[in-house]
């Protein structure tokens, strides 16, 4: 009776024709695909269709695979890409900018003469403002070593000036020598970097301009004064050679220099007590001329060896205890260090005993 029952409730079923509800899932089996012919089955073996069937699914699994291959390395590059974007806003946002590195200590008017600066800085080749691959390289270089500014040679000791300048006098003393092409890009694209332009200008000693015009030298019975070594000096109290060097500094301020570290202020000892030599004297007047909008630093020449008597090899620990016996300097002072050693590591150790105002030469 049951059995009966149950063959009825089975032949009486409304859904007994009716598709399969639930999603097949898994993959393709073929071991049942050689008895298949056409639309029909057969018992008889067909390698054909076997194989046929077998290729279609290994196409598809390879379609697969490539689809998958090519997702994981466009997301890849995407999260590349977006990691780096990221990065690059972090650091812009962080980046201390040119301008932070003179702080102001007198409260919110003080002049820029009187402001502060910490400049760890890289000499460079005046030739190097090209705007191109030698700037691109000194960039790199600054970086590399630390620096967060650059000094480069406006005026130098022999009288010759270092950067592309518009002066007339510049031009009638044919003064300018060994200067980049594009100055003034240079400096702005410096500035765009984070890194600070700083102008050096050698002042009195200048065995360009006094030839030129002797109107402006230092001068004895014999004509021109020379000191033991050759050279020849402008007159400190001469107004055109106090202008000739107000004009370099104004048309390298006017390119956005703000700093500038003055050197050969001094006379010879012999005829110094003749004139107003010296750079307080100088600079007191360069600060009226500007209204103390520019920032005047006292360069102060060291050299550290790093070697002994024992040895010519350089010894960090020697650098060191050369480095801790420096005399101190003000806020208007800034050493111009030589050494043989790397520059990094001079930058390190500089920095590690708390100097942080410093020419790399």
């Amino acid at each position: 009776m049951k059995k009966n029952k149950r063959r009825r409730q089975f032949y009486n079923d409304k859904d007994r024709n009716t598709s399969w509800t639930e999603e097949p899932k898994g993959r393709y089996i073929d071991f049942a695909d050689k008895y298949a012919l056409g639309e029909g089955q057969t018992n008889k073996y067909d390698e054909s269709a076997r194989n046929m069937h077998r290729d279609a699914l290994k196409q598809i699994e390879k379609t697969k695979k490539i689809r998958k291959n090519i997702l994981s390395v466009f997301l890849a590059v995407v999260l590349i890409a977006t990691g780096y974007t990221l990065m690059d806003v972090y650091m812009i946002r962080h980046a201390k900018p040119a301008e932070m590195l003179i702080s102001n200590n007198d409260g919110a008017n003080s002049s820029m003469s009187e402001m502060t600066v910490s400049l760890a800085s890289e000499k460079i080749e005046s030739v190097s403002l090209d705007n191109s691959a030698m700037l691109d390289a000194v960039i790199s270089q600054a970086r590399n070593s630390g620096c967060n500014s650059i000094v480069f040679d406006a005026k130098r000791s022999d009288g010759t000036i270092g950067y592309q300048s518009s002066l007339a006098e510049v031009d009638t003393y044919n003064a300018m020598s060994d200067a980049g092409n594009d100055s003034t890009g240079s400096l702005k694209k410096l500035a765009d970097n984070d890194i600070l332009p700083v102008a050096r200008i050698s002042c009195y000693v200048d065995n360009v301009a006094t030839n030129a015009n002797p109107s402006m030298a230092v001068t004895d019975t014999n004509g021109i004064y020379k000191d033991k070594d050759g050279d020849s000096f402008l007159n400190p109290d001469s107004d055109d050679a106090y202008g000739y060097i107000r004009d370099i500094i104004r048309e390298l301020n006017d390119c956005g220099v703000q700093v500038f570290i003055l050197t050969g202020c001094d006379l010879p000892g012999s005829i110094s007590s003749s004139y107003n030599d010296g750079f307080d004297v100088l600079v007191e007047k360069l600060n009226a001329e500007f209204d103390g909008k520019i920032k005047f630093l006292q360069e102060v020449r060291v050299e550290l060896k790093g070697t002994n008597s024992e040895s010519d090899k350089i010894s960090e620990t020697l650098l060191d205890e050369e480095i801790k016996s420096l005399e101190s300097i003000n806020d208007n002072q800034i050493y111009a260090v030589y050494s043989g050693a790397e520059h990094k590591v001079i930058y390190d150790l500089l920095s590690e005993n708390g100097i942080n105002n410093f020419i790399l030469e």
